[in-house]
């Protein structure tokens, strides 16, 4: 479980600090880009989505460094890691059920999108398989014991 948290931690990270990236990338390049990443991003989307990116790329990077903690707390058995990682396993959860949400709702809308569905089926699977891991290994007696 430590690991699990140490390299999803990281993952998480890297990809939180790339979006930002790419965010200002693109902001800075304004009207000098080239045309058809513009078209295929829709900037003037990305000019009103900005700041709401932001927002999300820093609660990801704070969730990925909680993630990092929790890792390093549970490979030294500390009880409040564990606890930690419960909570984060909980608000995996809850992401799952968003990206479920949207899911069907995209399908019940008629022919969703190639990646909006493979955006939504992949956040169901990721965060609900870490959700459903988190709540099978650390709620198991022989594994809470350890963190007494």
């Amino acid at each position: 479980m430590a690991v699990l948290n140490l390299i999803l931690g990281g993952i998480r990270l890297v990809l939180s600090v790339l979006a930002i990236w790419f965010v200002f990338l693109v902001l800075n390049e304004g009207t000098g880009a080239n045309p058809d990443l513009l078209k295929l991003i829709g900037f003037i989307e990305l000019l009103l989505l900005w700041p709401v990116l932001l927002i999300f790329a820093i609660f990801s990077i704070v969730a990925s460094i909680l993630l990092i903690v929790a890792g390093m707390g549970l490979w030294q058995r500390r009880r409040s890691s564990r606890t930690l990682t419960l909570v984060l396993g909980a608000l995996g959860g809850v992401l799952a059920s968003l990206y479920g949400n949207n899911l069907v709702g995209e399908i019940a809308d008629g022919l969703p999108t190639f990646e909006g569905a493979a955006f939504s089926l992949l956040g169901l699977l990721v965060h609900g398989s870490y959700c459903i891991f988190v709540f099978v290994v650390l709620m198991n007696r022989k594994n809470a014991t350890e963190f007494s």
